[in-house]
């Protein structure tokens, strides 16, 4: 049984590339922004007719506030649809991708992350200490007091 073949790169012109996509985007916003600024002017000059003056400023006020905001966006996206657009350079070198170490097979041989921590060093230096004294007290003569009392059991 063969394998699919893994799924292509979507092309510039492909209507599911991100560029593409973005272009869409990019026209509809300009749409909705020109559509709703034309419904302003229109509810602006209906004001005006009725003696609403100051109302009509206002809304008009806002309609330039719209457009300009709208333009904001539309060049922003603009902006990353042209950085889509644009070819990456096949002859720029690739960063070198780091290599993963090299793991022994024998989990023995591995070496210890810890080896040279101080909590470590510390642990070993208390446990070292613990082994002298229990050998200390084995090969140490015992006290008359040791002679005269029972041990603790």
């Amino acid at each position: 049984m063969t394998e699919p073949a893994p799924p292509a790169r979507p092309s510039a012109r492909d209507p599911l590339h991100p560029a593409t996509r973005l272009g869409r985007v990019l026209q509809q916003i300009g749409s909705f922004s020109t559509m709703h600024a034309a419904e302003l002017d229109g509810i602006a000059a209906e004001l005006d007719a009725a003696g609403q003056t100051e109302l009509a400023a206002r809304l008009r006020i806002y309609r330039d506030l719209h457009t300009q905001e709208a333009g904001l966006i539309l060049d922003e996206l603009a902006d990353v649809r042209a950085d889509l657009d644009r070819p990456s350079p096949a002859n720029a070198p690739s960063p070198p991708e780091p290599s993963p170490p090299a793991v022994p097979s024998d989990p023995s041989a591995r070496p210890d992350p810890a080896a040279n921590s101080p909590k470590r060093a510390r642990w070993l230096a208390e446990q070292a200490a613990q082994a002298r004294l229990a050998a200390g007290a084995a090969q140490r003569p015992r006290s008359r007091r040791d002679l005269f009392h029972r041990p603790k059991e």
